[in-house]
């Protein structure tokens, strides 16, 4: 653009000296060309905009699909996220593709921030600007998953992250469905699951006596400590499922404490995502053997 400038300059010095004609042409082209280079990129920048979709769930420092549609003036654009983060990627407008964005930290993603940059339609200048997209479908980012020794036990209470052990909970909790076979129960006929499938269908049972265990999460601290416990309570999670122990968390939410069973590592870290500051669930008063995790 400098280089364009000088010589306009010097067409314009030429020509007053010269009274040349098409040097003023010439001198016409060239202030146009600056004009249209210096301008149409924030004229063009001005009227981009983008919507998004992404996926449900992610975990923290790890990418996840987001696909943004980009529509404006026909140009060429540069477009990257930046809350989260994501790398540049070229895009001619309109555009409908996808990126990989990584989320520094876990809780829910409702907005994107995104920055497009382009220099057409002359490429002098670069024009940029951030714009903020709304998500229809929030992203609930999971924690990392933080190592932990984990066993289930009944034996005396203990302090900070350790199992403590206590009688709680009696009373029948259905672990799962399952199609009837013959031999089995009328008694176990689970009749919502019957009515919907429109075949019978029979409900399993948990054992009265069987270890249960209790992650409690307390995130009254600094938002880089609450990440650590949350991921450390995400990794008591994950050994209880893969002992196959049904596990309930217990957190405390926005609209306030929560507390419930967890069956998968997506429904955990969903229920991380949202877990907030503020006091947690306290554990019903069931009857049966319990191993409790207070984090921290």
């Amino acid at each position: 653009m400098y280089a364009i400038g000088a010589l306009a300059a010097a067409f314009l010095i030429a020509s007053r000296t010269t009274g040349a004609g098409w040097l003023t042409v010439l001198l016409a082209m060239a202030t146009g060309l600056v004009a249209v280079g210096a301008i149409g990129p924030w004229l063009a920048i001005r009227r981009v905009t983008i919507s998004a979709v992404a996926a449900s769930d992610a975990v923290a420092g790890r990418p996840f699909s987001i696909k943004l549609a980009v529509d404006g003036p026909s140009s060429s654009i540069q477009v990257r996220l930046l809350k989260p983060a994501s790398e540049w990627v070229g895009a001619n407008v309109p555009n409908v593709g996808e990126l990989q964005a990584i989320a520094d930290r876990r809780g829910m993603i409702a907005q994107l921030v995104a920055e497009v940059s382009t220099a057409s339609p002359v490429g002098l200048v670069w024009a940029s600007r951030q714009i903020v997209v709304a998500l229809p479908t929030p992203v609930a980012v999971a924690p990392r998953v933080e190592p932990v020794a984990f066993a289930v036990t009944t034996a005396s209470p203990a302090t900070g992250s350790e199992a403590i052990g206590r009688r709680v909970g009696a009373g029948e909790t259905v672990r799962s469905i399952r199609d009837y076979r013959q031999g089995d129960s009328l008694r176990m006929i689970h009749w919502p699951a019957t009515a919907r499938l429109n075949q019978p269908m029979i409900k399993e049972l948990e054992s009265p006596d069987a270890p249960h265990l209790v992650v409690r999460l307390d995130l009254n601290c600094a938002p880089d400590e609450a990440d650590q416990r949350a991921g450390i309570a995400y990794g008591h999670v994950q050994k209880g499922l893969a002992a196959g122990v049904p596990v309930r968390l217990l957190t405390a939410e926005r609209s306030g404490p929560h507390g419930g069973a967890v069956g998968s590592m997506l429904e955990a870290g969903r229920r991380l995502a949202h877990a907030t500051t503020g006091r947690p669930a306290e554990l019903s008063e069931e009857e049966r053997p319990v191993t409790i995790v207070n984090v921290p």
